[in-house]
């Protein structure tokens, strides 16, 4: 957390914002300072995933910001803050993940400054032929929030966001992508791909889903005051966010066209925001299950034990073939990561292709040479479903 006012504060009487602080070699200090948080410096290998720690030390970050702000009000500067908020808490086993809460409080410091010191915030305003172009310099500081390579989006991607007892860390983009369906994923797949690539894909896609399920699910029953604070949070992110572009489009006068829009920052968020309220509705649709009538234990005797409610794990309980199907991809996830080597995930893929399978469907899938006899016993003709 900072202090607000050093960001703030006049600097002169005569020049409230202080130097353009973009050629300062403190300010490029910093900005090295961060290159081990790109995603490239992240991935140890091609089409393997970012680690979900970030390597930077971003109180370091913060710090060194801290003491440039006596130089200038920059936007640039002020991003870096921001960025550094979202990753200086992380993730915290107390207190949960805290990267919602830091982008709140990071964009809405800019905002403010912004609002303070519209007329000499460096960038300053160039004029142009449009009001765009007017504040152009400080459009493109302001989009390296949304920065999905080497900015604040890519961090919030590639960050863990859950901590998930026997599932693993979930990062951003795994909740993002928990609320996709398939027809979305297709969509945003690559294109020319062939039918086997498009199914392992989805394949993928599915095992993903269920293990971000299966997380949000156990932390919002689990440790509901940690969900809220996480729900919360990242509501008050998009606030913040949807409150600086429309301060921006304000100031500088843009028609619906030429607005500043947050996009891919802003659907990240959403798509967060959906899968977490998913979450939400689940533990609220299982917050008062039915419980049996239990006879009074004769005096003396010991309790019964407790027992989980048959088919749950975690807050994930079994009610229908989607269930099963989300639980096949759960045992797949665990193995591949885990045993790669087992074929368990293998035989689990094929019974989750069989799990919507009618009668008929799966005697040709376990037994085609029986299913040739049991038609000519039972009278039905080839081809024929029934």
């Amino acid at each position: 957390m900072v202090n607000p006012d050093v960001f703030l504060a006049p600097l002169d009487g005569d020049n409230p914002s202080g130097t353009e602080l973009r050629s300062d070699p403190r300010f490029q200090a910093i900005e090295r300072l961060i290159e081990p948080a790109s995603r490239e410096a992240r991935t140890e290998a091609p089409g393997t995933a970012p680690t979900p720690i970030s390597p930077v030390d971003w109180p370091e970050v913060l710090a060194e910001a801290t003491a440039l702000a006596s130089a200038g009000r920059d936007l640039r500067l002020l991003v870096i803050v921001a960025r550094a908020l979202a990753n200086e808490g992380a993730i915290d086993r107390d207190r949960g993940y805290t990267g919602y809460a830091g982008l709140a409080q990071g964009v809405d410091l800019i905002a403010s400054a912004l609002a303070t010191y519209w007329d000499s915030i460096h960038p300053d305003l160039r004029p142009g032929p449009t009001p765009r172009d007017t504040g152009l310099r400080r459009i493109n500081a302001l989009m390296q929030l949304e920065n999905a390579e080497s900015g604040l989006l890519g961090d919030l991607e590639m960050n863990a966001v859950i901590d998930a007892r026997g599932l693993g860390l979930v990062t951003g983009a795994d909740l993002a992508a928990g609320s996709l369906t398939d027809n979305d994923v297709q969509r945003e797949a690559p294109s020319g791909l062939g039918q086997k690539e498009q199914a392992q894909i989805l394949e993928a896609h599915a095992a993903r889903r269920a293990r971000v399920e299966a997380a949000t699910r156990a932390m919002a029953i689990e440790t509901p005051e940690a969900f809220a604070a996480l729900c919360d949070s990242r509501n008050a992110a998009r606030a913040a966010l949807d409150a600086l572009a429309a301060a921006v489009n304000d100031r500088l006068g843009l028609g619906p066209g030429e607005a500043l829009r947050f996009v891919a920052l802003g659907r990240f968020l959403d798509r967060v925001g959906a899968t977490l309220a998913a979450a939400a509705s689940h533990a609220r649709a299982g917050a008062a299950p039915a419980t049996p009538d239990v006879p009074d234990a004769p005096a003396g005797a010991d309790p019964p034990p407790a027992t989980a409610p048959r088919g749950s794990m975690n807050g994930f309980q079994i009610n229908s073939r989607e269930d099963v199907e989300r639980a096949l991809d759960l045992i797949i996830a665990f193995y591949e990561r885990t045993e790669p080597s087992s074929p368990i995930p293998h035989l689990a893929r094929r019974l989750r292709r069989m799990v919507p399978m009618d009668f008929m469907e799966l005697m040709e899938e376990v037994a085609p040479g029986g299913l040739k006899d049991f038609r000519a016993m039972a009278g039905v003709p080839e081809g024929s479903r029934k």
